[in-house]
């Protein structure tokens, strides 16, 4: 089996307690990090949906209120805790393993988006990826290199999952994303501008005529054809004057 250790890196000349204490102190930039990012998804497409609604209406259609796309982080929740899918567009948590080794502390993230999370730990962590299954890259030494796959045999044997020797400490949780739902003035100052909307509206309006006429055969050439259709489309999209 091989090994592949994307997300490594390493905090030196650090206790677990030091560690973690440092985690802790990079939870508010973490967390604030996290609500813009979150806070401009709602905007977008909450705008989306009301500039959307001013170029076309089916009949009975409802347009999503705030409330509504709020209820899609919700949703986005309970399918990756519930059945682990995946939720791009929604899922900012951001989680980090320490893993002590001599006097060293090795630091595992998981996260789905990077809101800035690996700019604020790259300011005391240094990079110790390493796999096995590509070649080394340029900027790190052989020696280097071979160190990396020592230390991380040592900690992870065989098949060892990284909670089973580590200290795994949350630093943005579903339930902090879940909070920006409060953050209506956050939300409102990440408005979007007016040529970024008409491109989203453009954008979807030649998507639903590709659907309707099929006129492109390939792959390629729908793609030019959307591409080219939603240029032309852009300036004449309506937009609504108060989203909110």
């Amino acid at each position: 089996m091989g090994t592949k250790i994307y997300n490594g890196m390493i905090l030196r000349d650090r206790t677990l307690g030091q560690a973690l204490a440092w985690l802790r102190a990079i939870r508010p930039d973490c967390l604030a990090n996290m609500q813009t990012a979150v806070a401009s998804e709602i905007c977008k497409r909450l705008v989306f949906y009301k500039d959307l609604a001013m170029n076309y209406r089916a009949i009975d259609q409802k347009i999503p209120d705030y409330w509504t796309v709020v209820e899609q982080i919700r949703e986005a929740k309970v399918t990756t805790l519930g059945t682990g899918t995946r939720a791009p567009d929604w899922d900012y948590t951001l989680e980090v393993c320490l893993i002590t080794h001599g006097a060293d502390v090795l630091v595992l993230h998981y996260m789905e988006n990077n809101a800035g999370y690996l700019a604020t730990l790259k300011t005391e962590c240094e990079d110790f990826h390493y796999q096995n299954q590509s070649d080394r890259p340029d900027s790190i030494s052989p020696e280097d290199w071979e160190r990396r796959r020592q230390v991380w045999n040592e900690v992870l044997p065989g098949v060892t999952s990284p909670v089973e020797v580590g200290l795994t400490y949350s630093l943005v949780s579903w339930p902090d994303i879940a909070n920006v739902q409060f953050e209506q003035d956050l939300v409102k100052v990440q408005m979007p501008t007016d040529d970024q909307r008409r491109q989203e509206v453009a954008a979807r309006l030649t998507e639903m005529e590709v659907v309707v006429k099929q006129g492109a055969s390939g792959l390629l050439e729908l793609l030019k054809a959307v591409k080219k259709q939603e240029t032309v489309r852009r300036p004449s999209v309506l937009l609504c004057e108060n989203p909110f």
